[in-house]
């Protein structure tokens, strides 16, 4: 996958950090990039309407995978990041999904967003935080970057901003 590594011409040998790795600035420096993409448990939460869903939807696409809480301060602080992420990839194979961890009803994570004037990303809950438990997350907020078959490349555990 071109994404996660390339082909060095002059030795033949494979880079074992992502080519993009040299882009990040602030926080995003941290982003741990795998040296092979990792295979994840089939993940399942909820959208806007309350449906069950799951990574294959988003099939085709790279995934920015956050996991977020309205509890947490520095979840709050990135997501208007995030929804202008989404907002400048709209259209193309890049696709922000921005999953609150939030337990119980939908009700105060989708008014935090509201709050924040987040327009850009799509609502999804994972209100028993089942699908951070099937990725391993220690804390709050983590940023996953997911290949287009939906394997981990990346993961950030910690503010993205």
């Amino acid at each position: 996958d071109a994404v996660y590594a390339e082909e060095n011409a002059d030795s033949g040998r494979t880079a074992t950090a992502s080519p993009y790795a040299r882009y990040a600035t602030g926080n995003l420096k941290k982003m741990v990039f795998h040296k092979t993409p990792k295979t994840l448990k089939e993940l399942s939460f909820f959208n806007a309407l309350g449906e069950s869903v799951g990574l294959d939807v988003f099939a085709g696409h790279y995934l920015v995978l956050n996991f977020w809480a309205t509890w947490c301060v520095p979840c709050r602080e990135e997501m208007p990041s995030l929804d202008a992420l989404q907002s400048h990839f709209e259209g193309q194979t890049l696709k922000v999904v921005a999953l609150s961890t939030d337990s119980g009803s939908a009700d105060k994570p989708k008014k935090f967003l509201a709050d924040l004037n987040i327009e850009a990303l799509e609502f999804f809950h994972d209100p028993k935080s089942q699908a951070a438990r099937d990725t391993g997350l220690f804390g709050l907020p983590t940023t996953l970057l997911l290949d287009k078959q939906g394997r981990e490349i990346g993961r950030l555990a910690g503010e993205a901003v």
